[in-house]
């Protein structure tokens, strides 16, 4: 009998040891195992641990839980800030320890995961919770190493035989499992071979900058920041997801757009200057000024920044300019009013000079315009009083002509100098710009060969053109989309 109580007594401890031993494992999440002590201000977590492995790796955890849900719940969490590589681990005996969990509850790029062949713990603690309700510890051999973290697919992937869809994946299961050179291997391979997206060879060169900064190979890690930046130039990383010597080489590598492509519409208005006054009637003020009308401007652009901050750019632009000239006489109550529609094709060539290294930048323009008459047609209306010699009777008289081609008494083709400042801003691929620019006109727009070949003009409306030039002011906005960046690194 007393045998009995004993063995009942000893199968009661046994089960209370089992059971307590069970509730030791602490649970915790892993952000990054490394070769060489990282800076804690790239994990941006406040409750961070360091586990030193017996080959000098350096595991970086946080969070110490009771339950393998709470700290899944943490993992979540910690994803959602950046650290998208984080992983649920078991603590036992200071030690880790690799947990088998659901994989529908797994981060794509998970820790390490236990064959189907490990021994299962029971998992009926977990009934009823979520998806990741079954983990089970299995502890570590004493002399775990980089290799020994290994999951039974990081073995099986084939470097020389690369799986274009799972290539990403793939990668970065060999990056965070220590095996650098074969992870370089496959993406070198894959990138090769494969067709892949723009997203997925941004994905890849983030993996190659990250692998060679952990071999210290600096030159490699520029040139794939370089790559990186060139297939995605508005790349930002976000805080704390990448090593700091990650930070620091892209802060070093330039982008500028290089050449960009746009449309701009504006308005203007027209300065005319007499240069010299011609007449045909006595007592009729042909000095009267050109009086202008605002007219638009629309076309298009395209920009080429071969110098840091330094831009050509060359136009062709589609403008209107209207203006009236009214002639008063003090003999036969003369009055006449003339109106003109002009259009020009102009091809502007110009230097734009940026200043500042912000997304806003003002700037300033200097450069060149050739514009070439499309247009030209006028309405004239006439009144005057005439009295009659014999009879000694007033008649007041009124005539009209409208749609007169004005383009034979016109030049052809105008040369102005271009200045202007203005202000830029980019936003992702696109550039916005807002400017004002004053034409010099540097010829007369009135062709002094041709005056007097419109004689019906002369003798019927007693008009006649001066020599003038015109001045534009111009304010426009326009928007481009760039098309290339010049990426490169800066000096040190």
């Amino acid at each position: 009998m007393k045998m009995k109580y004993r063995v009942l007594l000893l199968f009661v401890f046994t089960v209370l040891f089992v059971q307590l031993r069970a509730q030791d494992t602490l649970y915790s999440v892993q952000l990054g195992a490394f070769k060489k002590e990282v800076a804690k201000d790239n994990f941006m977590v406040k409750d961070l641990n360091l586990i030193r492995t017996h080959d000098s790796l350096y595991v970086y955890t946080s969070g110490s839980f009771k339950t393998f849900n709470a700290a899944d719940a943490y993992r979540k969490e910690l994803q959602a800030k950046g650290q998208k590589d984080a992983f649920v681990v078991g603590i036992k005996d200071k030690k880790r320890i690799l947990l088998e969990v659901n994989k529908s509850s797994a981060p794509a790029s998970s820790g390490p995961v236990v064959p189907a062949t490990a021994p299962k713990a029971d998992t009926a603690n977990h009934a009823g919770a979520d998806s990741a309700k079954a983990a089970v510890p299995v502890i570590e051999d004493e002399g775990l190493s980089k290799v020994d973290e290994q999951t039974a697919s990081t073995k099986k992937i084939n470097t020389d035989q690369v799986n274009c869809v799972s290539l990403i994946k793939d990668a970065d299961e060999l990056y965070h499992s220590g095996e650098y050179d074969r992870c370089l291997s496959l993406l070198e391979n894959g990138m090769k071979d494969c067709h892949l997206s723009k997203r997925e060879r941004e994905d890849a060169w983030i993996i190659r900058a990250r692998v060679n900064l952990e071999k210290d190979n600096i030159p490699e890690t520029d040139h794939a920041l370089i790559k990186l930046m060139s297939t995605n130039p508005n790349f930002k990383p976000k805080e704390g997801a990448y090593q700091e010597d990650f930070y620091t080489r892209l802060n070093k590598i330039s982008v500028r757009p290089m050449l960009s492509l746009g449309l701009h519409f504006g308005f203007n208005d027209a300065i005319y200057s007499n240069a010299k006054t011609y007449s045909v009637l006595e007592g009729v003020d042909y000095s009267a000024p050109y009086k202008s009308s605002p007219g638009y401007d629309v076309g298009g652009y395209v920009e080429f920044e071969f110098l840091n901050n330094i831009s050509v750019n060359l136009g062709l632009d589609y403008s209107s300019l209207s203006y009236t000239r009214n002639l008063q006489g003090a003999v036969n109550n003369f009055s006449a009013m003339y109106n003109e529609n002009l259009s020009y094709l102009s091809t502007p060539l110009y230097l734009k000079k940026y200043f500042g290294a912000k997304a806003m930048k003002p700037f300033i323009i200097l450069g060149m315009n050739y514009s070439m008459l499309r247009r030209a047609v006028a309405d004239i209306s006439v009144q005057y009083t005439a009295t009659d010699p014999t009879t000694n009777e007033s008649d007041h008289f009124s005539i009209s002509g409208n749609s007169i081609d004005q383009r034979p008494l016109r030049t052809d083709a105008i040369y102005g100098i271009v200045v202007g400042a203005g202000c830029s801003r980019r936003i992702k691929n696109f550039m916005f710009h807002a400017d004002g620019r004053y034409v010099i006109g540097m010829n007369y727009f009135t062709n002094s060969f041709n005056r007097l070949n419109n004689e019906e003009l002369i003798l019927k409306y007693y008009y006649i053109d001066n020599a003038v030039t015109i001045n534009k002011i111009q304010v426009s906005v326009s928007v481009a989309y760039i098309f290339h960046y010049h990426v490169k690194t800066l000096r040190k």
